[in-house]
Order: C-alpha cells, then sequence, then structure tokens
C-alpha cells in the first residue's frame, strides 16, 4: 500500500499535524511494509528519500504572523506530484484548498480519500475571527456557512476520521457522514514523570515549596494566552506560583512586556528538542491552558504522559481529556473560577495526582493502538463503495443541527 499525506499548512516549528505526520511516518518504517508520501510546504521545491518515506517540499508563501508557517497555493504542481506517485491512499489535513486537487486527482485516477478533521475551523477561526471584527451575528451566519463548506468536503471521503469523541459527535450532527474517532498516541517512553529535573526547576521558582506552573504551545489568539495571563495574576497567594510559558505566536511581544514587571512570569521560546521539553514537562507541577478549541490536545497528553495535572477550561478536547478524577475545568470566561481551580489543585497531592494522569495516558493514547485503528480504517474503506466525486451543485446540501 502508498500512503500519501498533504497539507496546506505545515511548519518547522513543531504543532498537532507535524507530530501526528512525524510519529506516522516513523511507525510506517518501523513495523509496516508500506510506502509513505508526504507532500507540505516549504522555502523552495525540493525532494528527498529514505527508504519507505518519501517527502516533497513545494516552494510556498510565509503566513504573516504565523511563525514558520507556509501555505500551498501550487495545486498544479501537487497534482504532477499525484500523478507520478500514484497512491492507492490520499489523506488531507487540511479542507481549504487541497481537497479540490485530491478529487480532481481521484477522479482521473482512482483512490480511497480521506479527510482528518484536525482543527474544528467554522468555529475556532471564521467565527471568532470574524465576531471579533465585525460582531457576534455575523461570526455566527459566516461560521454555519462554513460548516456547510464542511459538510460538502468532507462527505465526498470515504472516511472523516478525528481525534476527539467529542468533535465526531458534533460533524455528525451537522451532517458529515462516516466519521471515524481515533484519539491519538503519545510518545509515552519520551514524557515520562522520570525526567523531573529538580535543577531546572529552581530556575524558575525561589523556594523549593512553589508551585510551578506550565503552558506549552502557540501564543495566539486561538489559545487564550492572555487570558491565561489573566487567570495567573488573580492568583491568591501569588508569592507561591510561578508560570513558564514557551512556544512562539503573534502575542509573544505582550506576553514578554508582562513579564517585565513579574519576576515570576517566564517566556520562553519555542523549542524542537523534544528531551528538553519533556525535561520541562516532568519538572513542572500543573499544567495550564485555556484554549477552548481543542480538537486532541498534544501538549495537554503530553503534559499528562509527564505525571503531572492539568487545569483548563471546560470546551472541546479537553472535556475528554481532563475527567474530574484527573484535573480541574472552568468556565471559557472565567479567569476568576480558573485561577480558584489551579489553587485547588495545588492544595491536593498533585504529585499523586499526576501518576493517575500517567496512567490514564497509558490506557488511552498509545501510538501502536491509533496506528492499527487508522490502517484497518484504510483497509476497510477499501472493500467499500468508493465515495462519489464531488460536484458544484452539492455545495449546496442543507446543514441539519
Amino acid at each position: 500500500m502508498k500512503i500519501c499525506d498533504l497539507t496546506q499548512f505545515y511548519s518547522d516549528n513543531g504543532g498537532g499535524i507535524r507530530t501526528y505526520l512525524d510519529m506516522k511516518r516513523k511507525y510506517i518504517q518501523q513495523h509496516t511494509h508500506y510506502q509513505h508520501v508526504l507532500i507540505v510546504p516549504g522555502e523552495k521545491d525540493s525532494y528527498a528519500e529514505d527508504g519507505q518515506l518519501k517527502v516533497y517540499r513545494v516552494k510556498a508563501v510565509r503566513i504573516p504572523g504565523c511563525v514558520g508557517y507556509r501555505f500551498i497555493y501550487r495545486l498544479d504542481k501537487i497534482f504532477s506530484i499525484l500523478k507520478r506517485e500514484r497512491p492507492d491512499v490520499i489523506e488531507f489535513a487540511t479542507p481549504y484548498v487541497l481537497p479540490w486537487v485530491v478529487y480532481w486527482y481521484q477522479k482521473r485516477y482512482p483512490c480511497l480519500v480521506f479527510g482528518f478533521y484536525h482543527t474544528d475551523f467554522p468555529h475556532a477561526y471564521i467565527n471568532m475571527f470574524l465576531s471579533r471584527l465585525f460582531g457576534t451575528k455575523v461570526g455566527q451566519f459566516f461560521e454555519k456557512i462554513a460548516y456547510r463548506y464542511a459538510q460538502f468536503v468532507y462527505n465526498h471521503t470515504h472516511r472523516t476520521i478525528t481525534a476527539s469523541r467529542i468533535l465526531a459527535r458534533k460533524l455528525g450532527a451537522i451532517g458529515i457522514q462516516t466519521i471515524r474517532a481515533i484519539p491519538f498516541g503519545i510518545d509515552l517512553n519520551l514524557f515520562h514523570p522520570r525526567n523531573r529535573d529538580e535543577k531546572l526547576r529552581q530556575k524558575f521558582i525561589k523556594h523549593r515549596d512553589d508551585i510551578l506552573l506550565l503552558y506549552a504551545g502557540r501564543f495566539d489568539t486561538e489559545k487564550r494566552v492572555l487570558f491565561l495571563l489573566e487567570a495567573f495574576e488573580k492568583l491568591k497567594e501569588f508569592d507561591r506560583f510561578s508560570l513558564v510559558m514557551v512556544g512562539e505566536g503573534p502575542q509573544r511581544p505582550q506576553l514578554e512586556k508582562a513579564a517585565r514587571n513579574n519576576e515570576r512570569l517566564h517566556i520562553l521560546p519555542f523549542t524542537s528538542n523534544k528531551i528538553e521539553l519533556a525535561k520541562l514537562y516532568a519538572s513542572a507541577d500543573i499544567y495550564v491552558t485555556a484554549g477552548p478549541h481543542e480538537t486532541f490536545g498534544f501538549c495537554i497528553a503530553e503534559a499528562q504522559a509527564s505525571g503531572i495535572p492539568v487545569a483548563g477550561v471546560y470546551a472541546g478536547a479537553l472535556i475528554e481529556r481532563v475527567p474530574e478524577t484527573l484535573g480541574f475545568l472552568a468556565p471559557v470566561n472565567s479567569a476568576i473560577e480558573m485561577a480558584q481551580n489551579i489553587t485547588r489543585l495545588s492544595e491536593l497531592d498533585f504529585r499523586a495526582l499526576g501518576l493517575k494522569n500517567r496512567q490514564w495516558v497509558e490506557q488511552n493514547n498509545s501510538w501502536e493502538n491509533f496506528f492499527t485503528q487508522l490502517f484497518h480504517a484504510y483497509k476497510t474503506a477499501a472493500s467499500t463503495t468508493q465515495a462519489p466525486a464531488p460536484k458544484l451543485t452539492d455545495a449546496f446540501i442543507p446543514v441539519h443541527h
């Protein structure tokens, strides 16, 4: 079997899609005889081959305000690569432009098409952005249109894959069919409580018994990092806590400005060194996040695998990632309640609670289990009726809520 993954957006600075694709290629190389072709944006056109693995980088433009991210627009180039490679399965990771070149190719060279619904873009991007500019009604109107578009795109795949059961139910409610929820895996050997480093902790806290909070991820509006900072500043007994934030993004200048006036706030750059990141996770006491649009939450799961509990918000995949017995979730818009939850966790035996988080991830998030299910879905789809090629008239299928 030859599998091709392609994505509109890709960053050498990591991210959920990058992590998934890296682990997929590693698993294919170590455990299967499959061939894999990866098509991603790059600084220039390039090609590399490593045994079963091929990677095509297609010259793409940088996305303003998104460090490391590029956007592919050369659909003719992608079509020529697909025509050359002739994959048995194509999986697209973004729904914006790439599905159209995939369907164009599929019409001429029959193959299986899968769509991975990584991001709930109608709500997380379109509604949020337009509501901020033009008001809530405008945001909600275009969100509905975007969900109709998503329904149209994904209903022409053989399967739609998502890593969240909650999101799968939501997609089913808007009319997307043949959905399969498969929770992602985590590198359980890399992210582990044994990586705790007391010397590393001392760089960020004043006293041995202080509470070290950690956030890792993008510094942007979607992740609500400024809200997270607001909750941090509302903590009672503030001098007991320090907050480390690791990442890059457009709101970094605002965070750095706040850090200059707060010696307990530490803003660190994104690191591609997973070993360093694993040490930082395990050396913290509580992981904090305020992003309401997670569709899985790699950083959250990595923190749990590292043996620390989570204080987050009651939204998105966090609802299933953080059961009541493993951490606390506050309402999305309440910095006060989030601060209270952080304080509640700090008063518990958070080390023992962190080990429960580790055990839960071990039971639910192995990469072997994920890829076993994914490749079974590929094989099962091969025995079913082929998905119909999209027609422009299908674009106006009514959305049922």
